[in-house]
């Protein structure tokens, strides 16, 4: 027998003992096996060249057997953490969806954890992130609040707080998505809760400034985050970068009271990408001409200021660079800073800066992207 002959006579082989008509102890031994080939490329490809085999896994994700469909949606996590053609499978699989989506909203279920990652993996990719939320636009018991729900349900493990934390900000690469949440501002203030320094070490806290960096891209928003002291949102992204310094009584008196004298031993946020974040969070509410100039107001320029002394991570230093810039030249009267004539250097390093603003989201979740053992 040809090589080829015995390559075609093992999917054959796996096509039947996967199928609904097997035995469940056929189906177990056969995912078990699928399950484990899948962390190598060859073992990869073979599921994924093979439409009629690679149907009978994504059938297998019910929740009648957990250990048949844990192994089918492990399979799943592995093969869609890096293509986008089977996620546009998965996403068109109505019946697979409906049941990632319901277990990984009941805390209870078994398989709560492994199907947030999936959906986790699947919203990444920002075209099937929209179709995901027209599916769910399509459901009655299920709504973009389900998810908001979950993420300040207590209920969750810490890891699928984590999933579902990471999914509502995929969602919120789409605009509908935005414009519904920037209308329900009590939840943006649950939201804003988590930015709170006794807040930071709650797994919420980076995925709550990851859905307030999103939200920003409303800029009806801007001005009621910034002026409602109930939100005191500029307040809750200076107070991570600021340091130890002491500043003179004139540019003391424009820092927000809460950043006046911080103590001696204050320290900066010490993860890069969380700066990087508050940095992109404060940079565009410079969009707008009121956001402008309430930062410049509120005296961010002195902390963004001592911060350029010390920072050392490059990507930190891009963002902060750009930022400061919006805040210290003169820039025309109108209100949105992309219409603003400026150098040509500039304004190439601040559309590089908005494109890594608009995309940041999508592209940390792609490199952070994990499949279970």
């Amino acid at each position: 027998m040809s090589n080829s002959e015995e390559i075609r006579k093992v999917i054959s082989d796996f096509e039947a003992q996967t199928s609904r008509t097997s035995p469940l102890s056929v189906r177990l031994t056969a995912f078990d096996y699928i399950c484990g080939i899948v962390s190598e490329e060859a073992g990869q490809n073979l599921i994924l060249t093979n439409k009629k085999l690679l149907d009978n896994v994504i059938d297998a994700v019910q929740p009648s057997d957990v250990s048949l469909s844990t192994m089918a949606i492990k399979t799943l996590i592995n093969l869609s953490a890096s293509n986008d053609s089977l996620s546009q499978t998965i996403i068109a699989h109505d019946k697979a969806i409906n049941t990632l989506t319901a277990e990984a909203l009941n805390p209870k279920s078994d398989i709560c954890n492994n199907s947030s990652m999936l959906l986790r993996n699947l919203t990444t990719n920002m075209i099937i992130c929209h179709q995901y939320y027209e599916h769910l636009k399509s459901k009655t018991d299920v709504t973009i609040f389900s998810f908001i729900d979950a993420f300040f349900d207590g209920t969750y493990e810490k890891e699928t707080t984590t999933h579902i934390s990471n999914i509502l900000r995929n969602l919120m690469q789409c605009p509908d998505v935005r414009r519904i949440l920037s209308e329900k501002r009590e939840v943006i203030k649950k939201f804003t809760s988590f930015l709170s320094p006794v807040a930071r070490n709650d797994v919420r806290y980076e995925a709550s400034l990851g859905l307030m960096h999103n939200l920003c891209w409303q800029k009806e928003l801007h001005e009621w985050l910034l002026t409602d002291n109930s939100v005191g949102i500029l307040t809750r992204l200076l107070e991570p970068l600021a340091g130890p310094e002491e500043f003179d009584d004139d540019e003391m008196e424009k820092l927000p009271i809460e950043l006046q004298y911080l103590p001696g031993d204050k320290k900066r946020e010490p993860v890069a990408e969380i700066r990087k974040l508050l940095i992109q969070t404060i940079h565009r509410l410079t969009v707008t001409k009121f956001g402008r100039d309430f930062i410049k107001d509120n005296g961010a320029y002195y902390i963004l200021r001592e911060l350029h002394k010390v920072e050392e991570h490059p990507g930190v230093m891009n963002v902060l660079e750009s930022c400061i810039y919006c805040l210290i030249q003169d820039i025309e009267d109108k209100d949105d800073l992309d219409k603003v004539e400026i150098p040509s250097d500039i304004e190439e390093k601040l559309m590089k800066e908005h494109l890594e603003i608009e995309k940041e989201v999508t592209d940390k979740e792609k490199s952070l992207n994990v499949s279970p053992e």
